[in-house]
C-alpha cells in the first residue's frame, strides 16, 4: 500500500495490541487499557465508556493531525492513510 510507519496510527488497549502500537509512527492507548499498553503507547486518550477513540478522532481531523506528543510524528496526514494504517 506504500503507507510508511510513521504515517500509521494504532489505537488498542489489550496484549494482542501491543506489536501495533509499538510499529505505529503514533501509538494510541484506550484509558481502560491495560499497563503495558498505557506505557507502550504515545499518549492514553480516554476509555471505550468515554468515547475516547471518538474524542480523539475529532481532534486529531480538527487540528489536522498535530495532536500527537511523538515529537518526530510527521504532523499532516490525509483521512486515507489515517483509516488505511488503521485497518491493515
Amino acid at each position: 500500500y506504500g503507507i510508511k510507519r510513521e504515517e500509521m496510527i494504532a489505537v488498542g488497549d489489550q496484549t494482542n495490541d501491543l506489536p501495533m502500537i509499538e510499529y505505529a509512527g503514533l501509538g494510541v492507548a484506550m484509558g481502560n487499557s491495560i499497563e503495558s499498553i498505557k506505557q507502550a503507547a504515545d499518549i492514553v486518550i480516554g476509555s471505550n465508556e468515554e468515547d475516547g477513540i471518538a474524542d480523539f478522532l475529532e481532534k486529531y481531523f480538527s487540528t489536522n493531525g498535530t495532536c500527537s506528543t511523538r515529537k518526530d510524528f510527521p504532523r499532516r496526514y490525509s483521512a486515507f492513510h489515517f483509516f488505511s494504517s488503521w485497518i491493515l
